[in-house]
């Protein structure tokens, strides 16, 4: 999603609005961000949500930068919404959502010279 929490892509797929999945993604991790500032345990890069019928995985790429420098207030950085049925492999999305966030951030974030 953009930066006000508009959808970049969606699966051909997917029988979902994911523009409703993005936002609320967005939400959610606006939330965590306010609670861990809160209670002093930095900032979230992972949200799980386990439902009966199945899983959200919302992860975020924050100090994902390419410079291996801590984020700014204007870093470019990504969130990124998976819906999972309830019997997904939340262990191997989480690895792929870390290594998916990692690889974009690289990509898109100017190299610093």
């Amino acid at each position: 999603m953009d930066p006000s929490g508009g959808l970049l892509a969606e699966a051909p797929h997917s029988q979902r609005d994911m523009t409703l999945f993005s936002a609320l993604g967005n939400n959610v991790l606006l939330h965590a961000k306010e609670t861990m500032a809160e209670t002093k345990t930095g900032t979230p890069r992972t949200v799980h949500l386990e439902g009966t019928e199945g899983d959200i995985l919302v992860a975020c790429s924050h100090g994902l930068n390419s410079g291996g420098t801590a984020d700014t207030a204007d870093s470019l950085h990504f969130h990124l919404v998976i819906l999972m049925r309830a019997d997904g492999n939340v262990g191997k999305a989480k690895i792929l959502a870390r290594r998916s966030l990692t690889a974009l951030t690289a990509a898109l974030t100017p190299s610093v010279s």
